[in-house]
């Protein structure tokens, strides 16, 4: 049976595929499955070790029971998929998002897990033995009762109890906050934090590699530890804590490095059953609003006419427009380590790739242009329309661009080819801001002509229009569960849709002048509004509350975008500053 073949014909030929075969185990064994489109896949029981899925779309995806030694998940989109019972001894999952993903009893033996999201994730009898995290893990909301240790080995961790609310993260994600170096470069390797002294197993060589020549996303080539502290180790300390049950041990830790990030991570985490099968793995307990954020840090740049800014996950490093120029910044030093040059008019839009791989700008020299992120080496210049290109995004599989001109039009673009597949006549007016949903399904579009469009990405169809503006629809926001659309208008407005229903929940409303941008923090709980009335407002996502305004511009706010942990927001004005926010 040719397992790709049927796949190769959509993941919807697939799921019916398994449905009219329940008992079949498929082997998909080192299957070249790169970026593949696999959402909500039934991949349950079937043999995936060593396969290439790298960036694969496997949101929701059926993995129970899963055998995925060795397979390669780097950057891949796991978010809310069912992992339970899943092997993936030697895995890879550096860079991967399984925010709210249910890994409750998966072997996660010698798994690398740089950068890796697990927001929210539930991992109730987790085999961790080996488990490699870094600075960048994100165990944010974590649900455990408890963890093994030791692959075979039935002694739980805690022993005779479960983890409090909070203590899994408190354990894990301090010994991260408390290595993290006070300059990070962009090329640099964080140290990774390991769970046992055990090597990692060597891995199975991926699709098209042979053995003899590693792979270069092998732990070896991608990831370089520098080299441990003379200090007792991390694992020393988990044993005293295991062994001794000295609970002063974790709190001189916790005093000492991580009583901030604690206490925001205690607040989120909660240890409760999941809910029913039937329904989402995402957990009936939800973060806290952030309460309020200070103004940290401002760097001038009076003389470069700022338009928009955005952070990399590696947050020293902030990449802003302005004119016809990009610059990238470290943020320790507030200098400008590179700066991009090839647009001839003013950069109005920017766009990180979900790996950060690529670098997407938009300009009002009527093109769209995409850089390799790591070196600013331009690969592409997509020029279609004639017409100013204000608003540009990219696919969470990273194959599908999408800009919107001035003109009113939407342009869809292959990212690989650069061959333009699509263009919609989608507003009366200018297209202020498009935004992808996280499934990278659906595509929202605020215009001049006061409306938000939706349309299917995939066939360029228009799905509902959603009226409520009175002027025009300057910025849109999703959250992080595809849930919730917040829109900001030239009426001052701000206005909150369910998703997919498209009804009007609420309209915020305290700004004195129109709205320029809206951003919401990873966690879906709070939502940024940047305005002309020189104001930048945090309000509660879910109630609609003011909590905060901040007054520290003196003009226009232009953009405002949160980091991925949600916990700094990056500002920029018609004054010349750049703001960093915590």
């Amino acid at each position: 049976m040719d397992y790709l073949e049927i796949i190769s014909q959509g993941i919807d030929q697939w799921n019916d595929w398994r449905e009219e075969h329940p008992k079949a185990k498929p082997d998909l064994s080192h299957a070249a499955l790169h970026n593949a489109y696999l959402f909500q896949g039934n991949f349950c029981k079937a043999t995936l070790t060593g396969a290439d899925l790298r960036g694969a779309c496997l949101i929701g995806a059926d993995l129970r029971g899963a055998q995925l030694q060795g397979a390669n998940l780097k950057g891949a989109y796991l978010g809310e998929a069912k992992l339970q019972g899943a092997d993936l001894t030697g895995a890879i999952l550096s860079e991967a998002n399984l925010s709210s993903s249910n890994l409750q009893d998966a072997v996660l033996v010698d798994v690398q897990a740089f950068k890796t999201d697990f927001s929210k994730a539930w991992l109730t009898g987790a085999c961790l033995e080996g488990w490699q995290l870094n600075p960048m893990t994100q165990l944010i909301g974590i649900q455990c009762q408890y963890v093994y240790l030791r692959y075979g080995d039935k002694r739980r961790c805690p022993p005779m109890r479960e983890f409090q609310p909070g203590e899994f993260t408190r354990l894990f994600q301090v010994a991260n906050i408390a290595e993290r170096p006070q300059k990070i470069d962009r090329d640099a390797t964080l140290p990774p934090l390991r769970l046992t002294g055990r090597s990692p197993i060597a891995q199975l060589p991926q699709s098209g590699a042979s053995a003899s020549e590693p792979s270069p996303d092998t732990p070896q080539e991608r990831e370089k530890p520098t080299p441990a502290p003379t200090h007792i180790s991390r694992r020393e300390t988990l044993w005293l804590w295991l062994g001794l049950g000295i609970p002063a041990v974790l709190l001189v830790l916790t005093g000492v490095y991580g009583w901030r990030a604690i206490s925001e991570q205690t607040a989120q985490d909660s240890v409760t059953e999941p809910p029913p099968q039937a329904s989402s793995n995402i957990p009936e307990t939800t973060p806290v609003a952030i309460a309020s954020l200070a103004l940290v840090d401002s760097i001038p740049a009076e003389s470069l006419e700022l338009w928009t800014a955005t952070l990399s996950s590696n947050e020293p490093l902030l990449v802003s427009s302005s004119n016809d120029e990009i610059y990238l910044w470290n943020l320790d030093t507030k200098q400008i380590t590179q700066v991009l040059f090839e647009h001839t008019d003013i950069v109005r839009d920017l766009a990180l790739s979900p790996s950060e791989t690529l670098l997407v700008s938009a300009s009002g020299d009527a093109t769209v242009k995409i850089w390799e992120f790591s070196t600013g080496e331009l690969l592409q210049t997509l020029s279609e329309p004639e017409e100013p290109i204000w608003t540009v995004a990219i696919s969470p599989d990273e194959r599908t661009l999408v800009s919107g001109s001035y003109d009113g039009q939407i342009h869809i673009w292959d990212v690989k080819t650069g061959r333009l597949q699509n263009s919609l006549e989608a507003h009366e007016g200018p297209v202020w801001s498009i935004i992808i949903s996280p499934d990278g399904r659906t595509l929202y579009s605020a215009g001049g002509d006061e409306v938000i469009k939706v349309w299917n990405l995939q066939t360029a169809e228009q799905l509902q229009t959603l009226n409520g503006h009175e002027g025009a629809v300057r910025a849109i926001a999703l959250s992080p569960d595809g849930r919730t659309l917040a829109s900001g208008g030239w009426d001052n407005t701000i206005k909150l849709w369910d998703l997919p229903s498209g009804e009007l929940r609420t309209t915020l409303t305290g700004h004195t002048d129109r709205i320029a941008s809206i951003a919401i923090d990873a966690g879906g709980q709070t939502l940024a509004s940047g305005s002309l009335d020189q104001t930048i407002k945090l309000w509660d996502l879910s109630t609609g509350e003011l909590r905060q305004t901040l007054t520290d511009h003196s003009d226009w706010i232009l953009s405002v975008e949160f980091s991925e942990t949600g916990y700094t927001l990056v500002s920029s004005s018609r004054d010349g500053t750049l703001k960093i926010w915590q």
